[in-house]
């Protein structure tokens, strides 16, 4: 896969050797516009952009001051041109057109900048705020370039998409936390490839008012991001496409606010990012406690398993869910094993349902269960999903898992409450379903499969259920690389329901030895 990111900024140096930071523009001597604040309150960007290297032409023939004419109307906090030229079309003129239109809203000039003098021809052209990447800049040209913008009295956008990243900008905000508005882009910009949950991962480690970045295509979606508590919401794509609908999706994101799903969802994405096996010799010897004291069969954790976690230190395995459990010792077992997710049945039709003074048992134990608690209801209007959400909404319950059904036959209540999705084989193409569903800004969902077609396009997170046991969970894992692998009748004994403890223990050996 190509590193984009590197070639832009390459290419760019060209540009700036042959053509100057100016790159053939007339640029005027003194600024007539007004600096306006840039997302001093909550609200929604929306952006002129012409291509991408992405999706290729968006909008080639758009007029950039009309558009944004038309972003005000929509009710735009803010609006972002895009000023590169080789990969996004844009330019230094579309920057003026667009900042000569509207003197009273914000403009952002978003390109790969690299020099403090692209900040201050910025300025000049009309901006009030420029982006830096974090992942393009030394911690050094990051602060500098900052101070440029406080000497100015322009806002710095910055972009991080890492760890690292965060820890610069962080370092960065120190000396101009005033200057400094942070930016999480769910696109990489190396491979182009999406991953909503990237933003809500690193969302409290930023702290303070963070906007979303990119893959948004739906009010859908950009409700969900409201309902996490981000600041503020980038729409690139579909704005520049149909610039006359973007107020459904200001509307969307203005009318929502932080709740339970958002939080919930948080909490998966710093799960999702914290998924190192690093699992050291006193862990691991706590674990064989943890197991010998949940009783049963083999008492402890066979030493082929302990010397597989040892070894796995700083390696990475998927996360696992142990669906379908319905005996308190199973869901004890299988959270002293790091189990990362337990599931629990709430449909009448099916042999392992646990609705009921089944669950009444199981219930009282979960408070120490450190595993995320999932309730996996099939009938959205059955008196078990009503059950469900309760639970969840009382902390019982981390999750819903809504399993075999469509997005658009789904309740409204069960949206409003921590969720994912589980598409099976009988709801037909699973890309098509998992399109639908990352568009609705779902940004994980299982794929449940005992042929194991599962979608395996690069937006998509593998969470793969259908056909586990202990022994080819090693061979499904090498060759589908899922994020979660979710196992249940596998792992069972002769009764439905009841798991056995060597199988489960014997899955996770053999897990650790991918």
């Amino acid at each position: 896969m190509k590193n984009v990111i590197a070639q832009i900024v390459e290419q760019r140096k060209k540009d700036i050797a042959s053509r100057g930071y100016n790159f053939g523009f007339e640029i005027p001597k003194k600024r007539t516009r007004p600096v306006n604040p840039f997302m001093a309150e909550r609200g929604v960007i929306l952006e002129v952009k012409r291509a991408s290297p992405s999706k290729g032409d968006i909008a080639p023939g758009l007029n950039p001051a009309e558009t944004a004419l038309k972003y005000r109307a929509n009710g735009a906090k803010a609006i972002s041109c895009l000023t590169e030229e080789n990969y996004f079309k844009g330019s230094l003129a579309d920057l003026m057109a667009v900042c000569a239109a509207v003197p009273d809203v914000a403009v952002l000039r978003k390109d790969f900048l690299i020099d403090e003098r692209e900040i201050e021809i910025a300025y000049l052209c009309g901006a009030d705020a420029v982006l830096l990447i974090s992942g393009i800049l030394s911690l050094e040209k990051m602060k500098s370039m900052t101070a440029k913008c406080a000497e100015l009295g322009i806002r710095a956008f910055v972009e991080v998409r890492t760890e690292d990243d965060s820890e610069k900008v962080l370092e960065a905000k120190k000396n101009y936390p005033n200057t400094i508005v942070c930016g999480v882009n769910s696109r990489n910009l190396k491979d182009f490839s999406i991953d909503l949950l990237v933003p809500a991962q690193l969302k409290k480690k930023l702290g303070g008012d963070v906007i979303f970045e990119s893959g948004i295509t739906t009010p859908d979606a950009a409700e969900k991001i409201g309902s996490m508590g981000f600041s503020g919401i980038l729409l690139g794509e579909f704005a520049a496409r149909n610039p006359e609908k973007a107020g459904e999706f200001v509307r969307a994101f203005e009318s929502s606010k932080e709740n339970l799903y958002g939080r919930k969802m948080i909490s998966l994405a710093e799960k999702v990012y914290e998924r190192r096996a690093s699992v050291s010799g006193a862990a691991v010897s706590q674990n064989a406690k943890n197991a010998s004291g949940a009783g049963g069969g083999i008492g402890k954790i066979s030493s082929a398993l302990a010397s597989a976690l040892k070894n796995e230190k700083n390696c990475i395995r998927p996360l696992v869910k142990i669906c379908g459990l319905t005996r308190v010792k199973d869901v004890l077992f299988a959270d002293s094993l790091g189990a990362d997710f337990v599931g629990f049945i709430f449909a009448s039709e099916f042999g392992r349902n646990v609705y009921g003074k089944k669950f009444a048992e199981i219930g009282r134990a979960l408070a120490s269960v450190k595993a995320f608690k999932v309730g996996v209801i099939t009938n959205p209007e059955s008196e078990e999903a009503f059950a469900a959400a309760e639970f969840v909404k009382i902390g019982v319950l981390d999750f819903i898992q809504i399993h075999g059904a469509r997005y658009e036959n789904v309740p409204d209540y069960l949206k409003e409450v921590p969720h994912y999705f589980a598409i099976t084989e009988k709801m037909g193409d699973f890309a098509k379903n998992a399109e639908e569903l990352a568009s609705r800004g779902e940004p994980r969902f299982l794929q449940d499969s005992k042929s194991h077609s599962y979608s395996m396009g690069e937006n998509v997170h593998l969470w793969l259920a259908g056909g586990v046991t202990a022994e080819n969970v090693r061979s499904l894992c090498k060759k589908y690389k899922p994020e979660l692998i979710d196992v249940s009748g596998g792992i069972e004994g002769e009764i439905l329901g009841e798991k056995d403890e060597s199988k489960m223990a014997r899955f996770f050996e053999n897990l650790g030895s991918v």
